[in-house]
This record gives structure tokens, C-alpha cells and sequence, in this order.
């Protein structure tokens, strides 16, 4: 963790309630939609100090917050396990991406 920058958990576990950040307030996991999906995953990606409470069902009294939550942990879980192959792959598949695009750039370019 940097110096100075207060470790945050991206999804929580408190009251028999499943939490997670939405731009640094905590909201009702039941209440996440697709673009908070996506900043999840981007937290992940970015953020060194990326953490989230260890699923338990037992902690989770509310049966939608226990099902939401027990997927999201195990797909989010599953991608920072897997994350360096994850970076690495992503970053293959742009400069690959990139490199056929200059190809494509210079060839169809007029001589002068």
C-alpha cells in the first residue's frame, strides 16, 4: 500500500448486508447495475491495493445480497488471481491491434 493513501474494500461484508464502492461510498450490493460492474473490474485492473471481504454465507443474512455477492466475489476473486496473465493478454492483443492498424495506415496512404 502507497504511503498515506487509505486502503478502501471494494466489497464489504457488514450488518448481515452485502456492500460495494461506488465512486467511495458504500452501497447495498443489490443495488449494482453494469457500469458498476465495470468499475469493479477496473479498480481491480488499477489498483494495487484492491481488496474485498472473503465471501461467508454465514455473514450473509439477506438471501439476494447472498447470492449477488457470492457470484461477484468469485468472478472478481477468479480475474486478481488470474490478473498479470489478464494485463498481459490485454496489452498483447492492443499492441497487436495497434501494429496492424499502422500497417493498414502506411499502405493505404497516397504516395506523394
Amino acid at each position: 500500500m502507497q504511503k498515506g493513501k487509505e486502503c478502501m474494500k471494494h466489497l464489504i461484508i457488514k450488518n448481515e448486508k452485502g456492500y460495494f464502492l461506488r465512486q467511495g461510498v458504500e452501497v447495498e450490493i443489490s443495488e449494482i447495475n453494469k457500469d458498476d460492474i465495470l468499475a469493479l473490474i477496473s479498480a481491480l485492473i488499477d489498483d494495487e491495493d484492491f481488496e474485498m471481504d472473503q465471501y461467508d454465507s454465514k455473514l450473509l443474512k439477506n438471501p439476494a445480497h447472498n447470492v449477488i455477492y457470492n457470484h461477484l466475489y468469485m468472478r472478481l476473486n477468479d480475474l486478481l488471481t488470474h490478473k498479470s496473465q489478464f494485463v498481459a493478454m490485454s496489452q498483447q492483443t492492443y499492441k497487436e491491434a495497434y501494429q496492424k492498424y499502422c500497417q493498414q495506415t502506411n499502405t493505404t496512404e497516397a504516395p506523394e
